[in-house]
């Protein structure tokens, strides 16, 4: 968008595209975040500046964050758009409330709204992005223990910001853990009230739970969907069928913080029509 004519070496180029990425290596996969004055065919580590094994990267607006779930910190980033240059600005982390355990994925509401929580502690913490800050603490009931395997799990959990509430999927099973472990077999979602500091954890036992994501359609209604990990449980667990039965389905979460009664699509036994490109 900038003048033709604005084309001297301190001249800011129009955007920057940020990209994370994964590098394997024989200690894991390491994360990276580069910055781009075009969308690129290929990234390169060399360029690129290493987040950890265990980062992710965010943007709102145009602010560029990560977040590290091991170090349990929020790091904010300054690009130039001149250099292509990134640096770390800001830093928030939760190691300050004196809660330890798995913390889930970031979720903004806007620039001065966003929460990170640890629901196994019953812990949500709301920051704001602009200053780096933590404004509230909220304590709130945990969720019931899922497994042996709960702390690894609901560590996927994702927040989705409805109206004024705050829902969280919670996905439930790993290919290492699954179905042995289960007490309470069943979609899970978590509504939060961040007005009061309430949550409702709401149940479908319809499905078993999947990864842990809402798939949204065009008009903002949310689905819950079959994680990968389903895939494993006919294949390598010898579990109760009224269990595994529930593997493949679709379920439909409302509004008002409930699933919908009339709505479930049976993935075991659709018929698919293969698309293709002729």
């Amino acid at each position: 968008d900038d003048d033709d004519n604005d084309v001297g070496p301190d001249a800011e180029v129009g955007s920057a595209w940020v990209y994370g990425f994964s590098n394997g290596t024989p200690n894991g996969s390491v994360a990276y975040m580069g910055v781009y004055e075009e969308i690129p065919e290929n990234t390169d580590i060399t360029t690129a500046v290493e987040i950890g094994l265990t980062a992710s990267v965010y943007s709102y607006g145009e602010d560029v964050y990560t977040w590290d779930r091991n170090a349990v910190t929020m790091t904010k980033w300054n690009v130039d758009k001149n250099t292509l240059e990134i640096s770390a600005c800001d830093i928030l982390s939760m190691a300050s409330t004196g809660v330890g355990g798995h913390w889930a994925k970031p979720t903004f509401v806007n620039i001065n709204q966003a929460f990170i929580s640890n629901l196994n502690e019953g812990v949500i913490v709301e920051f704001d992005l602009s200053t780096m800050k933590i404004t509230k603490t909220h304590n709130v009931t945990p969720i019931d223990n899922m497994g042996e395997t709960v702390d690894a799990n609901i560590a996927e959990y994702i927040g989705y910001q409805v109206n004024d509430k705050v829902f969280y999927t919670i996905g439930q099973s790993t290919p290492t853990g699954c179905c042995e472990y289960f007490k309470d077999p069943s979609a899970t979602v978590a509504v939060f009230d961040p007005t009061v500091s309430s949550i409702e954890y709401v149940k479908d036992y319809r499905y078993l739970g999947g990864r842990g994501e809402f798939l949204i359609d065009e008009n903002g209604g949310m689905y819950i969907t079959p994680g990968y990990t389903n895939s494993f449980i006919h294949k390598y667990y010898d579990v109760d069928p009224s269990i595994t039965g529930k593997a493949w389905g679709v379920l439909k979460f409302n509004e008002n913080g409930q699933f919908d009664p009339d709505f479930f699509i049976d993935l075991k036994n659709e018929k698919f029509t293969k698309i293709t490109d002729d």
